[in-house]
Parts: C-alpha cells; sequence; structure tokens
C-alpha cells in the first residue's frame, strides 16, 4: 500500500487560488521587507565574524531598559540579561572552558538555561541540550556521546542524574556544577554550586565574544531520528541566527511591544531557536514557563499580556478539552506559532479563543529544510522555500517507489507521499547528526537523476497545490506522542531486556481526540500470559523509559509476520490498532495513574473512543 493510497482525514485536500487571493494581497505591503530579510538570510556565510553572543550584547545596549525575559515574579532587563550571561561566561572561562568545548545542560525550564547558553555562545563552547524526561540508558546515552567539559545540573534532575554519574568518564567528578532551586540546602557531594560561584564573578562583556564566527558550533539538539536512542543534531551560531532572523522578521513579524508566552521546553528547537532567539533578537519580551498548564494558561496570557505564544498540537488539544468559559476569546494573543495543530480542530480553536493568525511550521533540527504558513491559510504547514519534493512510498513495503528508470514519483495535487528535501552541496547548509553513519541512513540517492542526493524526513505530507503542504503522518521507526520523538527501536531494546520476553515489536496508534499516535507494543512472552507479571513489567518500563515513551497497551502474540529479511510486519499491527471487535489476541492496558497493566475489555475500550479515558 503506497502513502498516496491513504484516505483523506481532513476535508481541506486542496489548494484553490481563490483561497490565496487575499492572504496574498494582505501579505503584499510586506514583501519588499521580506525580500530584504531573504537577501540578508542567504548572504551569511559560516565565515562572517558575528554570534549570538553578539546579538546579546548589542542587544543590552539597544534595547536597554526593555524587559526581555519574565519567569514567575521576575523579571529581567536586556541590559540586565546580559549582565546575567557574563557572570556564568566568565565563570566558566576562570573554570578553562573555552572555544570548542561541550557542555552538558541538564536544566528544567528556567532563565539559568538561557543565561547560560548564552554564556556558552559568548565563548564559542556548545550546549547539549539533554532531555530533563530522560533517565537511565538514554540519560547515559545522550551525556556521553561526546567529550564533554562541565555538566551543569539542576536540583530537580540530581537524583536522575546521580544514576548514571558512574557511566561518566574519568575526570568528570570534578567538573560537576549544581543549579540550585531552593534558596536554603547543601549542594550534593562533588558539585560546584553555580549561584555562589558565578555569583563573585565578573558581569563585563567577555573579551572572548569578538572572535566567534557564524560557522562556530552553538548548541546540540538531540532528536530520536529514526532508530536507536536520541542522536546529536549540531547546531551552529549561523543555522540558529537565520532560523531566528526568518522566522522572527519574516513568518512572526516581531515587534518591539510583543511578548512571547513559551510552555514548552527549551531541550527543543521550537521553544530555544524560535520562540527565544526570535523574540531577542527583535527587543521583545520572553516569557517563560517552567511547565505547561492547561489550567491556568489563559490566567498566565492575561497577566503577562501575552501576544504571541508558541505550541505543539498536544498543547491545544489540551486547551480545547478545558471546559468552555465566556472570557475564551477575551485574551491579547494576535499570532501563534508551532507545529501539529489537528486540522479538525483547527478552525474551532481560532474561533474560541479569538485568534487571527496561526503561522504553523514543520521542520527539523537535523535537516536543511521547512515549511511555514505565512499566508495564515487553514489547516496546512505552508510552503517549503528550499529545494523539495513528495513522492510516492510503499507503507507495506517500507521502500519508496520507482520508475521503470528507477527514479522516484513525484505525488500529484491532492495525493500523499514522503517529503524528502534536496542535500546541498555545501556542508555549512546541513545539519545532520554528530554521527556519519546514522546521516547516511537518511539520504536517499538516484532521486530524479544519478547522483542527487536527498534527506529523508520520515513524514509524508498532502500535497495542496500552490507550494503548499498538509502534515499527513510519520513513518517508520519513530512516532510522535505529547510533542516528542518516539524512538520505538529505543522502546523495543528495553522491553526485550525484560526477563519474560522473548521478543517484541512497539508502533505507535491513533486514538480518539488525541494528536500524535499512543505507543503499543506486540510482544511473544517466555511464559503463559497468566503468568506474565504486568505490574512487574510496568515498573520495569517506567524506570527505563521517559513517561512519553511506556507504551500504554500491550498485545500478547504467539507469533510475528515477517519480511523476506525478517524484519516484522508492522503495519497490519498499526491499522488494527487496539480495536477488541478486530483482535483475538488478549490486549492489555496501563490506565494514567495506574502502577499495571489491566486487561482491556469492552467497557474500557468504549471508555477511550468516547474520550472518557484520556493520556
Amino acid at each position: 500500500m503506497s502513502a498516496q493510497a491513504k484516505p483523506n482525514v481532513t476535508n481541506q485536500k486542496s489548494l484553490t487560488f481563490r483561497q490565496l487571493i487575499l492572504p496574498f494581497l494582505a501579505l503584499l505591503p510586506r514583501l519588499p521587507m521580506i525580500a530584504r530579510t531573504l537577501k540578508t538570510v542567504l548572504s551569511l556565510s559560516d565565515e562572517d565574524r558575528y554570534s549570538i553572543g553578539g546579538v546579546i550584547e548589542e542587544n543590552a545596549v539597544r534595547f536597554r531598559d526593555r524587559t526581555a525575559l519574565f519567569f514567575e515574579e521576575k523579571s529581567w532587563t536586556y541590559q540586565e540579561f546580559n549582565q546575567e550571561a557574563n557572570r556564568i561566561a566568565n565563570y566558566l572561562l576562570s573554570r578553562g572552558v573555552k572555544k570548542g568545548d561541550n557542555i552538558v545542560s541538564f536544566l528544567t525550564n528556567r532563565p539559568e538555561l538561557l543565561f547560560t547558553v548564552s554564556a556558552a555562545a559568548k565563548i564559542g563552547a556548545k550546549v547539549s541540550l539533554i532531555n530533563f524526561n530522560l533517565r537511565k540508558k538514554a540519560l547515559s546515552h545522550c551525556v556521553n556521546i561526546m567529550p564533554v567539559s562541565l555538566y551543569l545540573v539542576d536540583e530537580a534532575l540530581v537524583e536522575a542524574f546521580e544514576e548514571i554519574r558512574p557511566d561518566l568518564p574519568e575526570g568528570a567528578e570534578g567538573n560537576l556544577v549544581y543549579f540550585a532551586d531552593s534558596a536554603s540546602g547543601d549542594v550534593p557531594k562533588g558539585y560546584h554550586d553555580l549561584k555562589k560561584e558565578a555569583g563573585h564573578a565578573s558581569d563585563a562583556n567577555p573579551p572572548t565574544t569578538k572572535k566567534i564566527i557564524l560557522g562556530d558550533g552553538f548548541c546540540y539538539i538531540f532528536t530520536s531520528g529514526t532508530t536507536g536512542y536520541p542522536k546529536a543534531a549540531p547546531q551552529s551560531h549561523r543555522s540558529m541566527y537565520r532560523a531566528a532572523l526568518f522566522n522572527g522578521t519574516v513568518a512572526l513579524n516581531v515587534k518591539k511591544e510583543d511578548r512571547t508566552y513559551v510552555t514548552l521546553p527549551f531541550f527543543h528547537s521550537a521553544a530555544l531557536k524560535l520562540s527565544w532567539l526570535c523574540t531577542h533578537m527583535n527587543g521583545a519580551a520572553l516569557i517563560m514557563k517552567q511547565k505547561f498548564s492547561a489550567r491556568t494558561f489563559w490566567d498566565d496570557v492575561r497577566k503577562y499580556k501575552a501576544t504571541t505564544f508558541f505550541y505543539v498540537g498536544e498543547l491545544c488539544s489540551y486547551l480545547m478539552n478545558q471546559p468552555e468559559k465566556e472570557n475564551d476569546g477575551d485574551n491579547p494573543i494576535q499570532k501563534i506559532m508551532g507545529g501539529g495543530l489537528r486540522p479538525e480542530i483547527w478552525k474551532a480553536f481560532k474561533k474560541r479563543f479569538n485568534i487571527p493568525k496561526v503561522m504553523e511550521f514543520y521542520g527539523a533540527s537535523e535537516s536543511n529544510g521547512g515549511m511555514i504558513n505565512l499566508l495564515n491559510l487553514d489547516e496546512t504547514v505552508g510552503i517549503a522555500l528550499e529545494s523539495h519534493a513528495v513522492v510516492e512510498y510503499d507503507v507495506e513495503e517500507e521502500a519508496f517507489t520507482r520508475d521503470e528508470n528507477g527514479f522516484c514519483k513525484k505525488i500529484e495535487k491532492g495525493g500523499v507521499g514522503m517529503l524528502l528535501f534536496e542535500t546541498p552541496l555545501h556542508k555549512d547548509q546541513f545539519t545532520g547528526y554528530t554521527d556519519l553513519k546514522e546521516t547516511e541512513k537518511k539520504i536517499l540517492e538516484d532521486v530524479f537523476r544519478k547522483g542527487d542526493r536527498w534527506f529523508i524526513t520520515g513524514d509524508t505530507m498532502r500535497v495542496m497545490g500552490y507550494r503548499h503542504y498538509q502534515f499527513a503522518d510519520r513513518m517508520g521507526d519513530t512516532f510522535r506522542w505529547k510533542g516528542e520523538n518516539v524512538s520505538t527501536h529505543e522502546v523495543e531494546e528495553i522491553v526485550n531486556s525484560f526477563h519474560q520476553v522473548a521478543e517484541s515489536t512497539t508502533y505507535g496508534i491513533k486514538i480518539a481526540g488525541s494528536d500524535g499516535r499512543l505507543g503499543m507494543t506486540s510482544l511473544i512472552p517466555f511464559c503463559e500470559i497468566d503468568r506474565f507479571d504486568v505490574e512487574d513489567f510496568a515498573r520495569y518500563l517506567t524506570q527505563l523509559l521517559p513517561p512519553y515513551a511506556v507504551p500504554r497497551l500491550l498485545r500478547f502474540k504467539k507469533a510475528f509476520e515477517t519480511t523476506a529479511t525478517h524484519k516484522i510486519k508492522k503495519v497490519q499491527l498499526q491499522q488494527e490498532g487496539f480495536d477488541i471487535n478486530k483482535i483475538k489476541d488478549p490486549l492489555y492496558i496501563l490506565l494514567p495513574g495506574q502502577k499495571a497493566y489491566i486487561p482491556l475489555g469492552e467497557k474500557l475500550y468504549t471508555d477511550i473512543q468516547t474520550g472518557k479515558i484520556t493520556f
């Protein structure tokens, strides 16, 4: 079954010229500014002596007394923000951190994360932004993926970090730095106290900032990719600056008076690259939240007078699921930006919360391409500016369809296929992963001519016409849940290591009223099902996997169908999902807040399908 044969699940199959006229006319006055920005973006060179640290220092003068950051009941002006970054930068320099060094940041959403990233940018050091949900093997993998000069650990995450501390290389013990959340309390043994030690450092701009060029490394953002543990996607000052300049100036049209509300985790590019940097570059204010709360979201928006917020699809669904209030539409939001807003709630979401502009985008930290909904059209990720193609892909065979000449076939308007971005010849324009072998796995050759190379996104798109697209689905061995990429290989490795499991396969399935896909594992046990320890199994998985990656549904099987190359066929399992009317195999479920899997009966199945039980 090819990707284009999949049934359409939205009303908006394609666009007409008539739908584009008014949005395009509305954009006309901004076209000269957009053209100037694009010219600047395209002219940036890796050799340019400029950096994100330079932007922060310039803005400390340019927007001196304007508010740069709100966090809880505190705020920092642009000058104060720069001074905080300088103290940490000068502290890091005193500890011997230098250009090219790597720093691990295992921090929750808090101002110190931004101060530290800014400080490292002034030195030319790179920050590995570790997902604070990771534990044990996955955490150890990300922390140790490359040589590290310093480890920055949040008070709230010390316990998790201590579990993998024995995995750190020799010499790491003297380079552990502790961020205290509370005003009192002892610093754990073996850690340096950052607040105390950096508090005495100079708040003057360090001399290193002017030595950084755009091609220097800025940070590592981790992505699940398609297989195995999270992979580190390196980001240069150039890639960060380009994205922030384009999105802040062209897409969102950020003004100094804007206030951007962000509840997304700052180890993701959506929060760091797009939310913070495109806000900071334009003299606007960022409102950072430690975590998302659907209950207090709109009260916060009104309290801080936010004009913009960044989202993932789940965030919008959670807000829609809240009880309706008379003042839902009474808020200061003028525009929002994010990815994954479900087409079926798109218009209702805009109407209920009185949101004029939705700038949906598509992109990946490791990719060289992306899409943006510049014209504010409904139910689309917009246009792609880079060279791209949507081609036929056989879902069952997990292979690209080729014509008689061995080349891929482009999808026509209204159809669905795999999105590819052409890989540029210049290395500085394509990020990839730190692991070259993993990067090569994502490259498809001889797509339309011999020798051409294209990046496989792993995502299918519906071709809407006029260079516009709608996100359809994620293919392969990764699925998205709770705004996170879940690697099925990572889950399977953990599941298969449980003493009662002989073999397993994991995949994501659609459930009613939810974004992304819920994790489900089909497994063959060594024992009879009634002797399988479902409580111990649940405890085992929750200890070793981040919460979003724990499979919520189990299907016990006696055998798997496999391909000629002995790969387990997942497509039929995925299509059958957890439909008790089709499946004869025993099904079990791990309900929210529960400690053990329980049998899935008709009542539970109905409650999930009708939305009485949500995940």
